[in-house]
C-alpha cells in the first residue's frame, strides 16, 4: 500500500518572464518551452495558445498552469477512498476536485460554481468545487457523472462564475418513477417548489 501524498503550497512557483504559475515538478518543463510573449486573454472564453495548453495526443509537454486567477488543469483520476463523502447528491455528481492553494489563488471557494472548458469538445459547464491534497496544484478530478464528459491527461479550464443564476420563465419538470396529476389548484406542490427554488 502506498503512502498517501499531500502536495504542500510550496510545490507551486511562479515563472519571472510569463508569470504563470506552475507546479514544481513542472518548472523544467516549463522552462524549455517558456515563450516570454506568452498571454493567456483575461476574458472568460479560455481561448488559449494551442501549442502549449491542448497539445496533440501523446505530447508528453503537458502540464498545468495558473493564470490570471483560472486554473489551467490537467485531468486525472482520485482514488476512490480520496473522493469527497458525505456531499448533498447534486453537488456529487457534479463535483471537481481542486487542490486548496490551487483554490485559493483562482478565488474559489468549498462549494462555488466554477465554469469549466473544455478544450477537446470546447464545451462549457458548470462544476461545484471541492478541496483534496490529494491532487497536484495544478490538476482536477471530476465526480462520476461528471467524469464521461473529460478524458484523464486532457487539459481543461477552470475559472470561478461569479454571475448570478438566471431565474426561469418556466421550468419543465418529468416525474421520475411514476406518474403526477398536476392541477393548476394543487397548491401544495406550487409552495413546495417556490421554497426551494429560492
Amino acid at each position: 500500500m502506498t503512502a498517501k501524498v499531500k502536495h504542500e503550497k510550496g510545490d507551486l512557483r511562479q515563472c519571472l518572464s510569463c508569470k504563470l504559475i506552475v507546479c514544481l515538478k513542472d518548472v523544467q518543463l516549463h522552462s524549455s518551452c517558456c515563450p516570454k510573449t506568452y498571454d493567456i486573454p483575461e476574458n472568460k472564453s479560455f481561448n488559449v495558445s494551442q501549442n502549449l495548453v491542448v497539445p496533440e495526443k501523446g505530447n508528453s509537454n503537458l502540464y498545468g498552469f495558473i493564470k490570471n486567477a483560472a486554473l489551467y488543469a490537467v485531468v486525472k483520476e482520485l482514488p476512490k477512498k480520496e473522493r469527497p463523502k458525505h456531499l448533498p447528491a447534486v453537488i456529487a455528481r457534479n463535483v471537481i476536485t481542486c487542490h486548496p492553494a490551487a483554490m485559493k489563488l483562482c478565488e474559489i471557494c468549498i462549494g462555488d460554481r466554477v465554469l469549466v472548458t473544455n478544450y477537446n469538445t470546447t464545451s462549457q459547464q458548470l462544476h461545484y468545487a471541492w478541496p483534496s491534497y490529494s491532487l497536484p496544484p495544478t490538476s482536477v478530478s471530476f465526480g462520476k457523472d461528471a467524469c464521461e464528459s473529460y478524458q484523464f491527461g486532457q487539459v481543461v479550464g477552470v475559472r470561478a462564475y461569479k454571475r448570478k443564476l438566471l431565474k426561469a420563465a418556466s421550468v419543465t419538470l418529468l416525474p421520475i418513477g411514476g406518474s403526477y396529476e398536476l392541477s393548476h389548484n394543487d397548491s401544495f406542490l406550487r409552495t413546495f417548489l417556490l421554497q426551494i427554488c429560492k
